[in-house]
């Protein structure tokens, strides 16, 4: 949807949307979350972190986690919403980015970000540096048990 705006409408509409952000925050309730008023939200999060970002390349750096973000509070409020079985399922992915989290610091690699996004994918922001320090980790086939490749025998 693309409004028209003029001088001073970017300033109101920011203020509306302030205004509407705190009436949510008010009436939010761990037990009144639906699965679709958090999609609504993390989908609003993300429309305002895109607009923020176009201010300049820092900005977009920055915000770059908010659609991750977004992403992963939605996964999670629909693992809530499926029963405890899954939630111990949960527990074991919060499990796996813990320790993906221990082995990076092992390695001295303490300047990152782990995300969990689900029980199988997770992301891992670095600076350039740690980004170059952890490649060089993996590319030693000696640091690393050997994983069988698809093909091998006993594989």
């Amino acid at each position: 949807m693309k409004l028209t705006t003029g001088p001073g409408r970017v300033e109101a509409l920011a203020e509306e949307a302030v205004v509407a952000a705190c009436t949510l925050a008010d009436a939010a309730d761990p037990l009144r979350w639906s699965a679709d008023a958090v999609e609504d939200v993390a989908a609003a999060l993300e429309v305002l972190a895109g607009a923020l970002a176009q201010l300049d390349p820092e900005c977009a750096e920055i915000l770059s986690v908010v659609p991750i973000a977004a992403t992963a509070v939605v996964e999670r409020a629909g693992q809530a919403g499926a029963g405890a079985s899954e939630s111990v399922g949960g527990r074991a992915a919060a499990g796996t980015s813990a320790a993906l989290r221990q082995a990076l610091a092992a390695h001295g690699l303490t300047r990152n970000r782990v995300h969990q996004l689900g029980a199988a994918l997770i992301t891992v922001t670095l600076d350039a540096s740690e980004a170059q320090a952890l490649a060089v980790l993996l590319s030693r086939r000696d640091t690393f048990p050997r994983q069988a490749q698809q093909g091998d025998e006993g594989g």
